[in-house]
This record gives structure tokens, sequence and C-alpha cells, in this order.
């Protein structure tokens, strides 16, 4: 639950609900305390503080304690006792909620390890309350050193009775689904239950003998499969809640068969049934859930398949049915090897051969003997950049048949990638009969309905007699027509041009058939069908008669929209770029602050107009010096603008807060309320007590730093352990314990750019050689030593600038 954007007056409300359900479930715990001890056989309060700290945030802890002191306040104990016990209640609760956290994460009881991780993490905070408890009570001779043993194993199973039973509970009812079942299962729900009840009755109730309540004791597991199998946990956790309910009562009434040995003889086995029950119903249930998940991946992986099949059956159908209905001869060979893969019945009766007979051959069987060489030459070198290509038949384009004849061919080539690689389309007519003048008007004919065809431009025919344009059906469906939509006249082009473009391209076309430019290409916006504007790029030619007079005019149209919409993108994307590379540069510390015996320098180097990366320097209140060095995600203005949001708040944070812990935690709740999911930063903040000459640091996913003693060794690297900021809005940021420098230490900060240098061996630079550089150049300046990485990490690369952004802050002691 996010408690962390409330305010003030909501989280104190929730703070209220912790107290007052922590202090009811502990009286009602109080009413199973064993004398002379506070030491009950059931603990609820365990299980409810441990929830609301994992339910809300361990922010809470206070409310626990000082419900745990009122609790105990009401045995009639010192308030100096109240608070020790209260102290171990509160401190179990917050160690199970770190580690049912940090072993099991959100998602409890989804998996048949996850009950006992639950139990183990249980156990340890439950251990502490136990500890905690009893040795204040012994201390304040509550109880006596013999009865040590026996109110500490109380004391802890009543703490773990209570935690394994109430918080499953709580977790199930705050996280239910609302609609992983209708209502028209309630009753099924219910019956389920009222069997569960009935039976705890009957072992708790006193209807059963001492030796039938031993045989049917564990029967209760077996009904609750029935909620397992067929709900989820919050029925499920209700069933454990309700047997307990039944066996703790029977503790309070002192009714069945089961009491039948001493009072805590009979508590404790009680309280290892109800642990028992709980555990292996919450195993089972972490088993079965884990089952469904299961099951439903693998039914929609399944459903994929399924769909994917019955596409590829679908459209292989088509593709069938396409090659028995082309009346051309249609072959498909292979882009490399030549070889046929399949034919259409046109090519066996075209060919005379059987589709078995073809099938695995090379191409050139279909090819006169005298030509198969040069034939095989030009499909090699084809086969390299394959391309749509049409071949218009004529006496030196043969085919040839099975049994020897030979037919002028007209082929088309059109390449297309299979699963397998690349397969050339072929398809082939035979020409034969055709004389010279209607082989060379179809020849044409056929080559210009392909081109149309085939193209993604729109062919425009003008005949400037007529003043009649022939417009392709691609050039009217590339303004949203049908083909009957528009007329074939001149004024369909001009009356859809761009009022801001009329002008310039009329003017183009006068241009171009006067013979003023030797090309005609023109770059301009048609109206679209739906109301918007298409670019359109035209390309054409001019046809003349022999007086030099245009006639006739052909050329195509190309809708570049996505080109120019990618073209003006670049633009806003540069102009963002310069504009981020004005925010950095504003913010970038101009000149490093003077301290006394100090030498601090920082520099960073962007690897294209802005950097992903910053530093600064700053003062807290209380006079000491922080350098913080930073690596934004992403580019662009929006980072730019993260970065300088974040430069901002340092500087703002750092007049009010002493704690450089406390400033970045301030910080990283501020970045990520205001900051995108897909936004993070690194950072490293180093704290110099100038006086006392010691280092701190606090860390937020960055490369760690490192200090470089005068003797040339490195004598201490700070140690990365906390996550980038905004990533987690309750994150904390712990301060590292300090480290002295000594005269002649140089403390380097860095960013991975400098690091992950590759050179054109793929060698990284990694930071030995950074190591070894500053190592090199300790007794330098601050200023050189940044020089002196920079210029190693350029000649290691061969270039005069990195591909990522490089950033390096040097702190140099000089006494």
């Amino acid at each position: 639950m996010e408690l962390n954007r409330l305010g003030f007056a909501s989280q104190f409300g929730y703070g209220i609900l912790v107290v007052a359900g922590y202090f009811t479930a502990g009286l009602i715990g109080l009413l199973f305390a064993i004398p002379p001890g506070s030491a009950s056989v059931i603990w609820p309060p365990s299980g409810v503080a441990t929830a609301a700290l994992f339910v809300f945030s361990l922010r809470f802890w206070p409310a626990v304690w000082l419900a745990a002191i009122l609790v105990n306040l009401t045995t009639q104990v010192s308030l100096g006792l109240a608070v020790c016990i209260a102290t171990g209640n509160t401190a179990a609760a917050i160690v199970s909620t770190w580690l049912i956290r940090r072993f099991l994460g959100r998602a409890l009881f989804s998996t048949p390890s996850g009950a006992f991780r639950f139990v183990i993490a249980a156990a340890v905070g439950c251990m502490i309350a136990a500890t905690v408890g009893t040795t204040s009570m012994y201390f304040a001779a509550r109880i006596g050193r013999g009865e040590l043993t026996q109110s500490w194993a109380t004391w802890f199973l009543g703490d773990m009775t209570g935690l394994v039973v109430v918080l499953p509970l709580i977790y199930a009812l705050v996280t239910r689904n609302r609609n992983s079942w209708r209502l028209a299962r309630l009753p099924e729900f219910l019956i389920g239950l009222a069997i569960l009840t009935s039976l705890s009755c009957m072992l708790f109730g006193g209807i059963l003998s001492s030796r039938q309540t031993a045989q049917c004791l564990y029967l209760p597991i077996i009904v609750l499969l029935w909620p397992i199998l067929r709900f989820e946990l919050p029925e499920v956790t209700i069933g454990i809640f309700l047997f307990a309910t039944a066996a703790i009562w029977s503790a309070i009434v002192e009714a069945g068969s089961i009491h039948t040995k001493s009072a805590f003889e009979t508590l404790f086995d009680l309280q290892v049934l109800v642990l028992t029950f709980s555990i292996a119903g919450l195993s089972i249930c972490g088993l079965v859930t884990a089952q469904r998940a299961a099951e439903l991946a693998s039914a929609e992986t399944q459903w994929k398949l399924q769909r994917e099949s019955s596409e590829r059956d679908r459209l292989e159908h088509w593709f069938s049915q396409l090659l028995k209905a082309a009346q051309d001869a249609l072959i498909i060979a292979d882009g490399q090897t030549g070889r046929i893969r399949l034919v259409n019945r046109a090519a066996e009766t075209l060919f005379g051969y059987s589709a078995e007979e073809l099938v695995g051959q090379e191409i050139e069987i279909l090819i006169p003997e005298r030509l198969r060489a040069i034939h095989q030459k030009h499909r090699q070198s084809y086969g390299k950049a394959p391309y749509v290509r049409m071949m218009g038949s004529n006496d030196d384009l043969r085919a040839r048949k099975k049994n020897g004849n030979e037919f002028a061919a007209q082929i088309a080539l059109g390449p297309t990638s299979a699963g397998d690689g690349k397969v050339i389309f072929c398809t082939i007519r035979d020409m034969t009969g055709e004389n010279n003048t209607k082989r060379e008007l179809k020849d044409s004919e056929e080559r210009f309905a392909l081109a149309v065809k085939g193209s993604s431009a729109g062919i425009w025919d003008w005949d400037l007699r007529t003043n009649s344009v022939y417009f392709s059906p691609r050039w009217k469906s590339i303004l949203g027509y049908a083909e009957h939509e528009i007329s074939h006249q001149l004024d369909e082009w001009r009356t859809r041009l761009h009022p801001e473009d009329q002008v310039r391209a009329i003017k183009t076309v006068e241009n171009y058939l006067k013979g003023e430019t030797t090309e005609y290409e023109l770059e301009h916006r048609l109206r679209h069908k739906d109301g918007s504007y298409r670019w359109i790029l035209a390309r054409g030619a001019v046809i003349r008669d022999a007086t030099g007079k245009p006639y006739r005019m052909v050329g195509s149209h190309l809708d570049i929209t996505d080109r120019k919409t990618i073209e003006q993108s670049l633009r806003e994307r540069l102009a963002q770029l310069i504009a981020a590379e004005e925010v950095q540069s504003y913010l970038l510390p101009k000149e490093a602050p003077v301290i006394p015996g100090f030498d601090i320098a920082g520099r960073c180097f962007p690897a294209e107009f802005a950097a992903g990366d910053d530093f600064d320097f700053l003062f807290l209140k209380n006079g000491d010096f922080v350098a913080f060095i930073s690596d934004v995600s992403g580019h662009g203005i929006a980072s730019a603008i993260l970065m300088a949001f974040l430069h901002a708040h340092l500087r703002t944070l750092a007049e009010y807060y002493d704690d450089l812990s406390e400033l970045i935690t301030r910080a990283n709740t501020i970045l990520e309320s205001q900051s995108s999911d897909y936004n993070f930063v690194t950072l490293l903040a180093v704290r110099l007590n100038i006086e006392k000459r010691q280092l701190s640091s606090v860390h937020c996913g960055h490369p760690p730093g490192f200090i470089i003693g005068a003797n040339g060794e490195v004598r201490f690297w700070t140690k990365d352990d906390g996550p980038p900021l905004s990533v987690f809005a309750t994150a904390e940021f712990l301060e590292s314990p300090t480290v002295s420098l000594a005269p002649g230490d140089v403390y380097v900060m860095l960013t991975d750019g400098l690091v992950e240098a590759f050179s054109p061996q793929e060698d990284m630079f990694g930071i030995d050689r950074v190591v070894e550089t500053v190592v090199n150049h300790r007794t330098e300046a601050a200023s050189e030593i940044i020089a002196a990485l920079r210029g190693a990490v350029l000649g290691h690369v061969g270039t005069d600038r990195l591909d990522d952004d490089c950033t390096i802050v040097i702190i140099k002691n000089l006494q």
C-alpha cells in the first residue's frame, strides 16, 4: 500500500488504526496468559503488528511500540518492564517484516516454499520477542530461573501461533482479487466452512472421546483441501482461522476430550496443532497457486500456438490457391543455389516437365545448353543483390522445354524472404508467334503494368496535346481515393495542391517544360481524401518532338510523409539536444571551491551535445563540503530537465539538512514523485569534514569511488549499497562509515563512460587502467589528473571523442 504520498492526517489515522488493532488483539491474547509471567498460548498482536508493517510501511513501528506498551501496562507491570517487553515485540515485528520482504517479496504464499520461508522469518522474529520478554520478566523478578524455559517456549509458540494465523488472514483480505469468484459460488464456500466448523466443534467440543479425538485430530486438514482446490488464499485463511478459533476456544472453556493433560501440556499441544494445521494449509495453498499459474501459462501458450498454426494453415491455403489460379508459369527458386523449390501447373504445362522432375533441379535445366554457363554467372550475380526485375522477350531471351524446343520468353523476377533464406519468384511467359511490332508493344505494356503494380509509387502520364492525365490506381490510393473517384484531368492534381505550394509547384513544371531545368523533381503537398495533406516526391521526364516541343510527360508520385515526419522529428530532437546542452552548461560549476589544504577539480566531457552526467559542489548547513556526481538515464531535453530538477533540489536541501543520508532520501522522494517510470538517476555523494579531514559517502547505484594513497596504492574502495534514485519512493539511503584522509591521498569519483570505453579491438579501458593513470599522476594537481585520465582513455579508444559521457571529480588532500 502506497502511504508515502498521503498527508500527515491520513498517515496519523492509519497509525491510530494500528494502535487500536494491536491493543484489541492484545487484550484478547492476555486471556490466554500463563502465570506467573505474561506469556500467552496465542498472541494475535504479533500477527497484527507484522501485517501492519508489511502491508503499510516499516515507518509505522512507533504505533506498534506504543500499542505494545499500553497492552503490557494492563497487566499491572511497571512502566520500565512494559517498555522492555514492547521493545522486544516491536523489534520482532520489524525483523520478521524485513525477512519476509527480503526472501518472499510482496507475493506471499504463491509457491510451495513460500509458506516455509514465511515460517522461518516469523520464527526469527518470535525468538527475539520471547528472548527479550522472558529476560525482562526474569530481571524484574516476575518469574524465577526454573520458569524461564517454560515461559520462553510458551511465549515463542504463542507469538508464532498468532503470527501464522493472523498475518495470512489480514494479508489475504487486503490483497484479495474481488473478481476471483462470483456470488454463485458463495453457497459452496459456506458449505465447506460449515463442514470444517462442525468437524472442529466435534474435536474440541467434547463430543468425541479422547481416543477418537486423537484419531481424527488432523482430519480437518483434509477438509481444508476443499477451499484450497476450489478457491484462493482469502478463503483458505478464513478456514484456518476458524479451526484455530475452535481449538483456542476449547482452551478458554476447557472443553473437549483433548483437555486430559496438565494445562501447560494441553496448551502446548494446541499450539503445535494450530501451527501444524496453518503451515500445512498455507504450503498446500502455495502449491495449488503455483500449479494454477503454470496451467494458465500453459493454456495461454497452447492458445497462441493454435492461433499461429491456424493462421499459417490459412496463408498456405491461400498461397496454394493463388499458384493454381495463376495463368503464367510460376517457379520459385532458392536465391543462393538456384535450385527449384516449387512450380505451378502452368509451369508444368509450359515446359513439359512434371513437378517431381523439376523440384530440386537447378534453374538452368530450363535454359538452352549454349546459354547455361552465362546464365549461371548472371544468376549468381543477381543472387548477391536481388531486386524486382522484368526481362522482356526477344531472340536472346530463350527458354527450353523438356523436348528440346526453345521459345522466346518474357520473365519477371521478384525476391522475397523465406524462413530459411531468400527465394526468387520467377514468372515465365511464352512469347512465340508474336511479330516484332506486337511483341515490342506488348513488352512495353507488360513492363509498364508490372512497374505500376509492383511499385509503391503512383504513376502519371500527361498528354500535353489533350491536357489529359492518366493517374494509376496507386496514385489515387495514395490520396485515399478509389480508381473511379478521380478523373483523368490535370485539375485533379492542381486543385489538391497545398496553398503554400501552388505557385512553387506550377513554376517548377513550367521551367522544366521550357527547358530551363534539366530534371524534374518536386517535393510538395497534396490534399488527402480525409482532409489532411500528404508530402509527395514527384519525378518525371518529358518527351519532345523533332522540333523540341514537349508533347508528353511521364513520372511518378511517391508518398514521403513518413520521411518528412522523421526529418521534422530529427530537427526537433536537435533543438532539444541544443537546449539540453545549454541547460547543462548553465548548471555545471564554473570553478571548483577553494578549501585550504585541499585541491578539488571536476570536469564533464559530453559524448554528444548535452551529457546525461552531472556533478556539483555544495556546503551543508554545518559547514561540511559535499561533492556529488550523477548519471541521468535517457537523453535530450527531458533528461536535462530531470538533471536540472535534481541539481536544484540538492542545492536547496543542502541549506536545511546536515544529514547527508536524509538529504539524499528527501531528494529521492521528490524526484520519484515528479519523474516518469522510465527515468532514473545513479548518484554518488561524498561528504568531507574539512576540519577532521574525514570522508563518508552515500551510494545510489553509481560506480564506487576509491582513494589512492601517497605511496601509490589503492587503500580504500567505497561500496555501492543503494538503488538508483527515482526507482523506489520508500528507499532509504544510508551514509557509509567515515574514512580519514592521509596527506597526499587522492579520492576519485567518475561515471561509467570512462571505465566502459572500448578500443577498436573491443578491449575495455577498465578500472585497472583508471587506477594506474591516477597512480602515475598522483603528485600533480587535481585538474591535471583529470586531464591525464581524459588523455589516457582517448589514446585507448583511438579517437578524440568517447561514445558515452565521461565525468570525473578529484579531491586531493594536500596536508
